[in-house]
């Protein structure tokens, strides 16, 4: 089974994204939406998207769609997550989840009833040091891990 996706907005990390999913034998961007016909249409030609939409709306309503990946302004994130789990989609969501507590709970809460997949897009999770990192702290050699700091830098 070839999961079929749908990007919800065709900027910068939507490129990445796309890259990322359309590498993996089991799933393909299927569609994408964005307001901008330009970025739609050159993500499109890119990835040989089949669908395009200029609205998120119109693609989370897709029935062909099985899952999104969202890469919406912050704001956007809980809301549009909502919409498409409501429409039986699974989720991946671009970082931050959500721009508080309580969306983010419901964002949660609404993905356990739906029963579909919500999953965060944190970068940095699967890097070769992160996962090293956590294989040394579950087996307990660093004892009770009572706090941590971690930087991030990035070129502006």
């Amino acid at each position: 089974m070839t999961v079929k996706v749908g990007m919800i907005v065709a900027g910068a990390i939507a490129d990445d994204h796309c890259d990322a999913i359309n590498r993996y034998d089991g799933a393909v961007v299927a569609a994408i939406a964005d307001i901008s016909t330009e970025r739609r249409n050159a993500l499109r030609k890119a990835y040989s998207i089949a669908k395009t939409y200029a609205k998120w709306q119109d693609l989370v309503a897709d029935r062909a769609l099985d899952a999104v990946a969202i890469a919406l302004p912050n704001a956007l994130h809980a809301p549009v997550s909502l919409a498409a789990l409501k429409a039986g989609k699974h989720v991946l969501l671009d970082k931050p989840f959500a721009l508080s507590y309580a969306d983010a709970k419901q964002v949660a809460d609404a993905a356990k009833r739906s029963r579909k997949v919500l999953m965060l897009g944190m970068n940095q999770r699967y890097r070769r040091d992160a996962q090293a990192l956590k294989a040394i702290v579950a087996c307990g050699d660093l004892g009770d891990i009572y706090h941590a700091k971690a930087y991030w830098c990035r070129r502006t």
